[in-house]
């Protein structure tokens, strides 16, 4: 799925300025909060906000991180590479076990 980040968060430069996308989640008894950035090249250590908000479950999550691709207004293409997650609280060993299964790309 292809998504066009909204006008307010639109302000973000590709022009191969964009070195990754990188997510942050925070974990709620019931849901999981998320911002996705992106970060460039340089001196001046620029990061965009693309997207954040509420994601129900794993599954959605899935979606949006890893089934997801965020388009520049200049038509480039990017994919969120990895994600730090909050594991701490009442759901330790589901978060654990979310992210053995996405090795690599997920940190507790």
């Amino acid at each position: 799925m292809t998504v066009r980040a909204a006008p307010c968060l639109g302000q973000w430069l590709g022009q191969e300025r964009v070195a990754c996308l990188l997510a942050g989640v925070d974990t709620q008894k019931s849901h999981f909060r998320y911002i996705i950035r992106a970060f460039g090249y340089g001196d001046t250590e620029e990061s965009w906000l693309i997207q954040c908000g509420v994601a129900p479950s794993f599954s959605a999550l899935n979606d949006i991180l890893w089934g997801s691709e965020y388009e520049t207004p200049e038509g480039l293409k990017y994919k969120v590479r990895a994600c730090m997650i909050d594991a701490m609280g009442g759901r330790t060993k589901e978060v654990y076990s979310w992210a053995i299964r996405h090795r690599g790309r997920v940190f507790p």
